[in-house]
C-alpha cells in the first residue's frame, strides 16, 4: 500500500491479450459488453452521488462499482485539500489488513506532491514496490501490481483512487489504466457532488444545532447553567473523548474548568495556574486546530508536565471567549486516542456556539452584577440605620465598659449568634488578652484572660485583617484555642483599630457551617471602627482628666523642691509625694554612687508598719543585684505584675529586711534620669497584683524626671561648695610648693596636709625605682606616728598600679582584693577595711604613688576624696618634676659652662699669639668666639723654604670635641707642610716644591682623619694656601671651605673657590691645586661661615653681598680692616644669639712693593 509521499513512475503495463482467430464478431460483442457494462458504471457513480446520505456509504457504493469493472478487492479513496495542504484517507479496503497513514500535510518536495501538483497516473509492478518500500516512499505490503489514479476537477487534483493486487498473475492492464482513469474523472465529478450535498446537509445540521443552543441560552442568567447547557450539548454533537469550558482570572494567573468531562465522566477541579500552553493560547487568542498536541506542546513547554487530573490528548480545537475584545475563557474539545480527529466544519461549528455563548455568559454576568449591586445597597442601608443607632449611643457614653456593653448587645441583636465576645490587648501587660464583654446563649460570662500569640484574636491583632471560619476544621487548621466541649462551626473576627493598630476584635461565632458573608464581615467591620472611635475619645478623656490631675501634683511637687537645695530634703518632698498619690505598700528611693558602684537608699517607706528607711538600717546594695540595678543599668522603666515575674527577673531582697517586711505583688521602678546620666531609681510596690498599669509608670517617670534635675541641682550646690573648700585646700598646697625646690620638703608639706584633710589612719607617699625593682616609701604616719620603713621589692601590685596608671580604690572585701591585686603587707599588719591609691604620673609614667587607708569603716573613700587627692597627686607630681628638672639643669649648667671653658681654652691654645712678620706684607687674623664653643680656627707660619702657610679652617660640631679636632686639623697641617723627608725611607732630599708639599699637606692630612676616625663623622671645612712673599704668587687648595676674596683697587675681583672637598670626607682624594697673584695694594681676605650666617634680632642673615658691599667701601690696613668689620658685624648682630664662630684673615701686599724673582718653591 502506498504511504503518505507515493513514489511515482510511468511504466505502464502490457496487454498481453491475444485475438483469437477469426473472432471479428465474438470481438465486437465483448467489447459491445464492456461498454455498456462502463455506462452501467457512471451511470451508478451518477446515481450514487445524487441519493448521498453520508460520504462513507458513497465511498463503500464507489468501491462496489469499481469492483465491476476490474479486480478491486484492495481499493483506496484518499482526498487532498490544496487550501491547506492536507490529505485525508477517508476509505480504505485492503485484504492485507494494512492501515493507511494518518492525516496530515503532504510534505513539501515529496513525490506525492509531484502527483498532486501534475497530475498523472501511477503504475508500479512487484519490484518497483518493493523498491519503494525500502526508500520510504511506501508502506506496508508491496503489491504484486500497483496502480494510482489522480482525482481531477478544473485541473485541481482533490484526491485521488488506488488498486492493487497482493495474488501473483492478477494484474492491470493498459486498458484497465485507461478505463480507470476515465472511470476516475466522473468519480471526481461525483465525489464533488457528493460533498456538496453533503456539506449542505451538515450546515443545515449545524443551523438546527446553534438554534436549538442558542434557545437554551436565551433561558438561562445564571453562569454555571450556561457552562452546563453548551458542555453537554457539545458531548451529543462532537466524537471527543474530553470537553471542557474554562474561564482565565487573569490577576490571580489562574484558570478555572468550569466544565470538564473525560471519556463520559463529569470532573470537578480546584482552580489551577496557567500553564505555559494556555499562556500561548492567551497571547495569541485565536481559533486554534491542532492535529499533532504532542510536537505543538514540546514547541510552546518543552518542560511540560501532565496534569494530576486527565490525559494529554492527541488533537484539539480551541476557540476563545471573547467579550468587548476581552479574554475570558475558551472552550476545548480534545481526541485523546487519534490525532487529525477534527475538521474545518467542527472548527466553524464550535465558533458559533462560541459567539452565542460569550453573549450568553455576559448577559449572565452583567445580570449577576445587577443583583449583586441591588443587595448591596439593600444591606448597606440596613447597615447605615444599625451603625447609625450604634454611633448616637456611642456618642453619649465616656466610660470604655459602657462602649464594650453597648456594642456587644447590638452585634448580639445583629447577628443572633449563639457567642460573641470583645477582646482587648492590654495596654499595661502587651502580653496579655482580656474580655471585657463575652456572652454564650444569651447569657454574660467571664472569660479567662488569654495570653498573646495564642488562638484567633492573636491572628487578628497581628495581622490587622479579618479572619472567617466557615467549619470547626478551618478554625483548627487557622489556630484557634479551643475547649473540649466547643462545636461552633463558623467563626467571624474583626480587628478594634486605633489607627494603623489594632487594639482589639470584636468576634461572633455560630453552630451552623457557612453562617457568615461578605457583608457580615463589612458590617461588623464598620461597628468595630465606630468603637475604636469612641474607645480613643473615651481614652483621650479620660487621659486628659489624668493629666490635669499629674499637673496639679507636679507642681506641687515642683514648688516645694524649688525651696531647697538638700538631696536627703528632695528625696523626701518627692517620696511623700509618691506615696500620697500611689497608695503604695512600700517605696524606695535609692541614687548610685558612681565611684564605688554602690545603691544608697535615701528613702524607704514599709506602710504595713508605718516607718521609713534609709542607708543607716539599708547597707548599700551593689550594682548588678536586684530588678532596681536592671532599671539603672538598662536606664528604662520595669513593671510587673505578680511576684514570679519579678522572680524570673532576679528580684533581690537586702538581708536587712528579709523577715521585716511582707513581699509585694507589684512593682514598678523607673531611672531617675537627668540628660543621658542615670542618677538612681524610684520604685514602687503594692501587695495586690497588677496594680500598676502605663498611666502610673508615665506618672513616676515624670516625677523622676523633675526629682532628678532638683538633685542634680542639690549635688551641683554641694559639688560647687565641696569644690571651694578642696580649691582652697589645693591652693594652700599650692602656695606651699612654689616655695619649695626640695623633694623631701615637698613630700613634708604635702604629707601633713592630707593628714589635716581626710579621715584616714595611714597616709602614705611613695616612689618607685625600677632599674632596681623597689619601693620607697618617702612618707608615713600610722595612727598619729611618724614611721620610717626600709625599701621593699616591687609588688605584684606595684607592677598592676604602673602598669595601668589608674586610680585604685578598695571600699569592701578589703582582705580578698589584697590578695587579688599582689597588695604588699608587712608581718602582723593590719589589713585596712578602705584603701585609696592614686598615682604620681610625670610624662605618662608612674613614678610614685599617695594612699590613704581606713582600718576601722568600709566604703571610706568616695568620689570627692578621690577627686581631690588626685588632684594633690597631680599638684605634687608637677612640684617633685620642677624639683628634679631644677636640680638636674642645676648639674647640667654647672658640667657644660667647665666643658665650655675647657674648648675656648683648648681654642686659644692652639691659635698662634704672634703672626710672623714678612717685609712688605701686612698680615692681620681675630676669631670671634660663639656663645658655644666651635671649631674655627686659624694659622699663619712660615715654611723652610722661606714662604709664608695661611690656613682658615671650620670644624664641624659644637664643643669640646670639636675643638679637639681642631688642634688635630691644624696640627697635622703644620707638621705636614714642613715635613722635609720621603715618607718610606725617612732620608733627607732637596726641597719640595709648593705644590708637591700642599698636596701632600693635605693628603696626609685628608687620609688621616678619614681612616683613623670615621666613625666620628668629623670633618673640616679647609683653606691652605702657601705664599711666595717675594713674587706674590699664592698657591692653594680650597677643601669645601668659604671662597676667600681678592680685592684689587677698591672692587671685590676674584673668589678663590673650592678645589676639592672638605678634608676628612673622602679618603685618598687628589686636591686640584690653584694659583692666583697678589700684586701691590691686593688684599687677600678669608673668611668662615660664621660672617655670612650671622643674624639679626629679625632673623635676617647678614649674607654675602654686605660682605663685598663692605670690602669695597673699606680700602684700610688689614688690622684696621679687620677690627672694622668685627665692629660692623656686631652692630648687625645687635645683640642677637651667635651660634657659629667668627673668624676672619686679611693679608695685604704693601704699595710699594715689587714683583721679585720667583722663591725657592718656585
Amino acid at each position: 500500500m502506498a504511504k503518505n509521499n507515493h513514489s511515482t513512475s510511468k511504466a505502464g503495463g502490457k496487454n498481453t491479450g491475444r485475438q483469437g482467430p477469426g473472432g471479428r464478431k465474438p470481438r465486437a460483442d465483448a467489447e459491445t459488453k464492456r461498454q455498456q457494462k462502463i455506462q452501467t458504471a457512471l451511470f451508478e457513480i451518477a446515481d450514487a452521488a445524487s441519493a448521498v446520505t453520508d460520504m462513507q456509504s458513497f465511498y463503500k457504493r464507489l468501491h462496489e462499482i469499481v469492483g465491476t469493472l476490474m479486480y478491486a478487492e484492495n481499493f483506496i479513496i484518499f482526498l487532498y485539500d490544496a487550501a491547506t495542504n492536507i490529505r485525508s484517507v477517508p476509505y480504505v479496503a485492503d485484504s492485507m489488513g494494512d492501515l493507511p497513514p494518518p492525516s496530515g500535510p503532504v510534505p513539501p518536495g515529496s513525490l506525492l506532491a509531484e502527483v498532486l501538483a501534475h497530475p498523472h497516473t501511477l503504475h508500479y509492478k512487484k519490484k518497483q514496490n518493493e523498491a519503494a518500500v525500502r526508500v520510504g516512499q511506501m508502506y506496508g505490503t508491496p503489491a504484486e501490481d500497483f496502480v494510482g489514479i489522480p482525482l481531477v476537477v478544473d485541473s485541481q487534483a482533490i484526491g485521488g483512487i488506488i488498486v492493487q493486487s497482493y495474488i501473483k498473475g492478477i494484474g492491470y492492464s493498459e486498458e484497465d489504466i485507461r478505463l480507470l482513469e476515465f472511470v476516475a474523472q466522473h468519480i471526481a465529478i461525483a465525489l464533488t457532488r457528493a460533498r456538496a450535498i453533503e456539506e449542505t446537509r451538515q450546515r443545515n445540521s449545524e443551523l438546527q444545532i446553534i438554534n436549538s443552543v442558542q434557545e437554551g441560552l436565551a433561558s438561562k442568567l445564571d453562569m454555571q447553567g450556561i457552562y452546563d447547557l453548551v458542555g453537554d450539548k457539545l458531548r451529543e454533537i462532537f466524537d471527543a473523548q474530553a470537553i471542557q469550558l474554562v474561564s482565565f482570572d487573569h490577576e490571580k494567573n489562574l484558570m478555572r474548568r468550569n466544565y470538564l468531562i473525560e471519556n463520559g465522566q463529569r470532573l470537578h477541579v480546584d482552580p489551577l495556574p496557567i500553564s505555559k500552553v494556555w499562556a500561548y493560547f492567551i497571547g495569541n487568542p485565536r481559533t486554534t486546530l491542532l492535529n499533532n498536541v504532542k510536537d505543538f506542546i514540546a514547541q510552546v513547554d518543552p518542560d511540560f508536565v501532565a496534569p494530576p487530573v486527565g490525559h494529554t490528548p492527541r488533537s484539539l480545537i480551541a476557540v476563545p471567549l471573547m467579550v468587548n475584545g476581552e479574554l475570558r475563557g475558551a472552550i476545548d474539545i480534545e481526541s485523546l486516542d487519534r490525532e487529525n480527529a477534527f475538521s474545518e466544519s467542527d472548527v466553524r461549528l464550535l465558533e458559533t456556539l462560541a459567539n452565542s455563548m460569550s453573549v450568553a455568559l455576559e448577559n449572565a454576568r452583567l445580570f449577576d452584577e445587577t443583583q449583586r449591586l441591588l443587595k448591596e445597597t439593600e444591606d448597606r442601608a440596613d447597615e447605615l440605620s444599625i451603625i447609625n443607632v450604634v454611633q448616637q449611643g456611642l456618642a453619649s457614653k465616656l466610660d470604655m465598659q459602657a462602649i464594650y456593653d453597648l456594642v456587644g448587645d447590638k452585634v448580639r441583636d445583629i447577628f443572633n449568634s449563639e457567642v460573641i465576645y470583645i477582646a482587648i490587648r492590654g495596654i499595661d501587660d502587651r502580653d496579655r488578652i482580656r474580655f471585657p464583654y463575652a456572652l454564650d446563649h444569651g447569657e454574660r460570662f467571664q472569660m479567662r484572660d488569654l495570653k498573646f500569640g495564642e488562638g484567633l484574636t492573636s491572628k487578628i491583632l497581628v495581622s490587622n485583617q479579618p479572619v472567617v471560619a466557615n467549619t470547626l476544621e478551618e478554625q483548627i487548621e487557622l489556630g484557634s484555642v479551643l475547649e473540649p466541649d466547643d462545636e461552633q462551626q463558623s467563626y467571624m473576627g474583626v480587628p478594634i483599630c486605633l489607627g494603623d493598630t489594632a487594639i482589639g476584635v470584636v468576634a461572633v461565632q455560630s453552630y451552623e457551617r457557612f453562617a457568615f458573608n461578605d457583608s457580615d464581615v463589612r458590617l461588623l467591620g464598620t461597628l468595630a471602627a465606630s468603637m475604636g472611635v469612641a474607645l480613643e475619645n473615651v481614652r483621650l478623656f479620660t487621659e486628659t482628666q489624668q493629666r490635669n490631675a499629674e499637673l496639679a501634683i507636679l507642681n506641687s511637687v515642683g514648688e516645694a523642691m524649688a525651696k531647697t537645695l538638700d538631696v536627703k530634703t528632695v528625696t523626701r518632698i518627692v517620696g511623700d509625694k509618691v506615696r500620697d498619690i500611689f497608695s503604695a505598700d512600700q517605696i524606695g528611693i535609692l541614687l548610685l554612687e558612681r565611684q564605688t558602684n554602690l545603691l544608697h537608699l535615701l528613702y524607704g517607706y514599709d506602710k504595713a508598719h508605718d516607718r521609713y528607711l534609709d542607708d543607716g538600717q539599708v547597707k548599700p546594695i551593689p550594682l548588678g543585684k536586684g530588678l532596681t540595678s536592671k532599671v539603672i543599668e538598662s536606664r528604662q522603666p520595669l513593671l510587673f505584675g505578680t511576684q514570679e515575674e519579678k522572680k524570673g527577673y532576679g528580684h533581690y531582697m537586702p538581708p536587712e529586711l528579709v523577715g521585716q517586711i511582707k513581699l509585694c505583688e507589684s512593682w514598678l521602678g523607673v531611672p531617675i534620669m537627668v540628660a543621658d546620666n542615670v542618677l538612681g531609681a524610684v520604685l514602687v510596690e503594692d501587695y495586690r497584683p497588677y496594680a500598676y498599669n502605663e498611666s502610673h509608670l508615665r506618672l513616676l517617670q515624670t516625677l523622676s524626671s523633675n526629682m532628678g534635675v532638683a538633685i542634680q541641682n542639690a549635688r551641683l550646690f554641694d559639688e560647687i561648695q565641696q569644690r571651694n573648700a578642696e580649691l582652697a585646700i589645693i591652693n594652700s598646697v599650692q602656695e606651699g610648693l612654689a616655695s619649695k625646690l626640695d623633694m623631701q620638703e615637698i613630700y613634708e608639706l604635702v604629707g601633713d596636709k592630707i593628714r589635716e584633710i581626710f579621715n584616714a589612719q595611714s597616709v602614705m607617699i611613695g616612689t618607685y625605682d625600677p632599674d632596681a625593682a623597689l619601693t620607697h616609701v618617702n612618707y608615713l604616719f600610722v595612727n598619729g606616728e611618724r614611721q620610717h620603713p626600709e625599701d621593699s621589692p616591687l609588688s605584684r601590685f606595684a607592677q598592676y598600679f604602673i602598669n595601668t596608671q589608674e586610680t585604685v580604690v578598695i571600699n569592701t572585701n578589703a582582705e580578698q582584693r589584697v590578695e587579688e591585686l599582689g597588695m604588699f603587707v608587712r608581718n602582723n599588719a593590719q589589713i585596712p577595711r578602705s584603701m585609696l591609691y592614686v598615682p604620681m604620673v610625670v610624662s605618662s609614667q608612674v613614678r610614685g604613688f599617695i594612699s590613704l587607708r581606713n582600718m576601722e569603716q568600709e566604703n571610706a573613700f568616695g568620689e570627692s576624696h578621690v577627686r581631690l587627692l588626685e588632684t594633690l597627686a597631680n599638684s605634687m607630681s608637677v612640684a617633685l618634676e620642677n624639683a628634679r628638672l631644677w636640680e638636674q639643669e642645676r648639674m647640667f649648667r654647672k658640667a657644660l659652662q667647665r666643658e665650655l671653658e675647657i674648648g675656648r681654652e683648648i681654642q686659644a691654645g692652639f691659635l698662634p699669639d704672634e703672626l710672623p712678620l714678612v717685609e712688605g706684607w701686612e698680615i692681620a687674623a681675630s676669631l670671634l668666639s660663639a656663645r658655644e664653643v666651635a671649631g674655627d680656627f686659624y694659622d699663619v707660619f712660615e715654611l723652610p723654604d722661606g714662604n709664608i702657610g695661611l690656613v682658615i679652617a671650620d670644624v664641624c660640631d659644637k664643643g669640646v670635641g670639636a675643638a679637639l679636632f681642631m688642634t688635630l686639623f691644624r696640627s697635622l697641617i703644620r707638621a705636614t707642610a714642613n715635613l722635609d723627608y720621603f715618607e718610606h725611607t725617612g732620608q733627607a732630599d732637596a726641597p719640595h716644591s709648593v705644590e708637591e708639599r700642599l698636596q701632600r699637606a693635605m693628603s696626609l692630612t685628608n687620609n688621616y682623619i678619614a681612616e683613623t676616625h670615621q666613625k666620628s663623622s668629623m670633618f673640616a671645612t679647609l683653606f691652605f694656601g702657601i705664599l711666595d712673599p717675594r713674587s706674590g704668587k699664592l698657591a692653594y687648595i680650597n677643601g669645601g671651605h668659604e671662597p676667600p676674596l681678592i680685592v684689587r683697587a677698591g672692587n671685590v675681583r676674584e673668589a678663590l673657590r673650592n678645589t676639592g672637598p672638605a678634608s676628612g670626607v673622602i679618603p685618598n682624594w687628589s686636591f686640584e691645586i690653584r694659583e692666583t697673584q697678589l700684586d701691590a695694594g691686593d688684599v687677600f681676605f678669608a673668611f668662615t661661615d660664621g660672617v655670612p650666617d650671622s643674624r639679626n634680632p629679625d632673623g635676617e642673615f647678614f649674607g654675602h653681598e654686605r660682605l663685598f658691599d663692605f670690602l669695597q667701601r673699606n680700602d684700610k690696613p688689614p688690622q684696621e680692616l679687620v677690627k672694622v668689620f668685627e665692629r660692623g658685624l656686631q652692630e648687625y648682630i645687635a645683640g642677637a644669639t651667635q651660634f657659629d664662630d667668627i673668624t676672619l684673615l686679611a693679608v695685604r701686599r704693601e704699595r710699594h712693593a715689587f714683583r721679585g724673582r720667583e722663591g725657592l718653591g718656585g
